[in-house]
């Protein structure tokens, strides 16, 4: 059975931000540290408890720290999917670095079309602000 647990980095960045690290327990003896690259506050976390701690006020930093975790819970969704789903001999660090690094810069057609122009965004922008009038 597949684990993730969540860690704090010591480091905090010159905006009071520490990252959370996951550690995957796949299997005997292999347990990889991966960087998720969400950051929340320190005071946030629980080291006890290893969880995040959501302020009650609601407040900027409330909606950003729900958000982390709420990207925390899909990571780890994820990681858990591809340790149960992937034969063991083809488990590896650089497999779930993949994984988050898909997560935060997903592949795919994100909306370019190769069939529209510079031109015809240029003419779509004439319409759309009225100067050719």
């Amino acid at each position: 059975m597949a684990k993730v647990t969540l860690s704090l980095s010591a480091h905090i960045d010159s905006r009071g931000l520490s990252e959370l690290y996951l550690r995957v327990s796949a299997g005997v003896g292999f347990q990889p540290r991966i960087r998720s690259g969400v950051f929340i506050p320190a005071k946030c976390w629980d080291a006890v408890k290893k969880s995040i701690i959501v302020p009650r006020l609601a407040s900027k930093e409330q909606r950003e720290v729900v958000r982390a975790k709420k990207h925390l819970d899909e990571m780890e969704a994820l990681l858990l999917e591809a340790a149960t789903t992937t034969p063991r001999e083809r488990l590896s660090k650089a497999l779930f670095e993949k994984i988050v690094k898909e997560y935060h810069h997903p592949t795919g057609d994100v909306g370019i079309h190769e069939d529209y122009s510079l031109a015809d965004a240029c003419e779509q922008y004439v319409v759309a602000r009225k100067l050719g009038e």
